[in-house]
């Protein structure tokens, strides 16, 4: 490692500083051993890229906690991501980046929040919407329909926003409510969503 060499040739064979190594671990190696100090992070992802992918592949590829070689990690996605600005939103809010199951939206929601608050905006507004839809209607399976509200109202489209909240607001709401209080989800709406 203090060398900065990934492979030497030892007088029992070829070592491998990489070999059965997790990737963030891997990566950590050319981070602060395998790359000089003066390297910018764009410059080791591209080198780390090379070490997992090339013919001459010494690391194991970034791929996800669960084990799916389909998809890469979730965490290497932000990574390339600060390295490359324009690099595929859709890529890496994929949720199998991060879990076996492929209806997951949770993570991918948040980070899709996260990410245009910080000013990126290269996704497509019809995905993102599909985020919202699909993020909501996990909510709903949780019977969770006031939060999912919440999350509808980040679609960017009026008609659309107002469509899909007007969905839920009418299989949830009671008209004509036998009491004159509110329920708890429905002082939430009003007080706090608005």
């Amino acid at each position: 490692l203090t060398s900065g060499q990934p492979l030497y040739d030892g007088s029992n064979g070829i070592i491998n500083v990489c070999e059965s190594l997790d990737w963030k671990i891997a990566f950590g190696l050319h981070l602060w051993y395998l790359e000089p100090s003066f390297k910018s992070i764009a410059d080791v992802v591209q080198k780390f890229e090379r070490a997992w992918s090339s013919e001459e592949a010494y690391c194991l590829p970034p791929s996800p906690n669960y084990g799916d070689v389909e998809f890469k990690d979730l965490c290497y996605h932000l990574l390339v991501l600060y390295s490359n600005k324009a690099h595929s939103l859709v890529e890496l809010l994929n949720p199998g980046t991060y879990s076996a199951n492929p209806i997951d939206f949770r993570l991918s929601w948040f980070i899709m929040q996260a990410l245009k608050s910080l000013g990126y905006t290269h996704l497509d507004q019809k995905i993102a919407t599909k985020y919202h839809v699909s993020f909501a209607s996990q909510l709903l399976s949780y019977d969770l329909w006031e939060f999912a509200i919440f999350v509808l109202m980040h679609i960017e489209d009026d008609s659309l926003r107002r469509h899909h909240i007007d969905n839920i607001l009418e299989r949830h709401i009671e008209l004509c409510p036998t009491t004159s209080e509110l329920t708890a989800k429905e002082s939430f709406l009003i007080d706090t969503l608005h």
